[in-house]
């Protein structure tokens, strides 16, 4: 907010986030109504599923190689690579890492050569310390947005119909349990996302195209420019596009 009024900028504007971007995107439209035409949550996070859903060991795995990277990072050490190779042993992140470079292509390396040093994985770090059980604890009351927080604002929820079994069936929680638990996992991910459509009077749900699944933007990128589109410009979405 405070980079785009320095730029002379003037909103409102359209918002949008995607994961755990949305999160932060439904909190500047808490914070700041006044800099929002609309809000375009793409498949977010809802905060209370890191208090009350699974432990997942990706968001502590993320934090150590965020403290590690940066530790490396003083010393001229890069632990882009490695990481990338290890997320490329699980087949629906090397598809979803493909699709991002297909679609960022030159402006993807760009953007990481900006971000190759030290103070932004100690940043990331610290971020990723925010998302335990303790750390959302601790902040829930600034960060989490809640049923009518957003009062009439116009809120877009953009995502799957339900939670793709394979995002889910992916992650070792799910893998470890019993077929009970995981159905659980599923359900408890999908229900918290729907959450986010009580925010405001003015909400409006738009189911992404079957088969796709939390990274959806990715996967079908095409289809997600044309819902920014029609928020946009409003152009609308073909018919025959899944949509509500």
């Amino acid at each position: 907010m405070l980079a785009l009024e320095r730029a002379g900028e003037r909103g409102p504007f359209v918002w949008a986030g995607h994961s755990f971007g949305g999160l932060l995107a439904a909190n500047i439209a808490r914070r700041r109504p006044d800099l929002v035409h609309t809000l375009v949550l793409l498949d977010p996070t809802p905060q209370e599923t890191i208090v009350f859903g699974p432990q997942l060991s990706a968001l502590k795995d993320m934090r150590r190689t965020a403290w590690l990277g940066g530790l490396l990072q003083l010393f001229g050490i890069s632990l882009r690579e490695r990481t990338e190779a290890k997320a490329r042993q699980n087949p629906a992140y090397a598809k979803v890492m493909d699709a991002v470079r297909a679609v960022l292509g030159p402006e993807l390396e760009a953007a990481r050569r900006i971000e190759a040093h030290a103070g932004r994985c100690f940043a990331e770090a610290s971020i990723f310390q925010e998302l335990t059980p303790e750390g959302v604890a601790a902040c829930a009351w600034d960060t989490v947005v809640y049923d009518r927080d957003l009062g009439e604002l116009p809120v877009w929820l953009v995502a799957p119909q339900d939670n793709s079994d394979a995002d889910i069936a992916a992650l070792p929680e799910s893998q470890a349990g019993s077929a009970a638990n995981a159905q659980r996992m599923f359900r408890f991910f999908a229900a918290t996302r729907e959450r986010y459509l009580a925010t405001s009077t003015r909400s409006r749900r738009v189911v992404a195209p079957p088969g796709s699944g939390h990274n959806f933007v990715y996967e079908e990128a095409q289809w997600t420019i044309g819902v920014m589109r029609e928020v946009i410009i409003g152009i609308v979405v073909p018919a025959s596009e899944p949509q509500s």
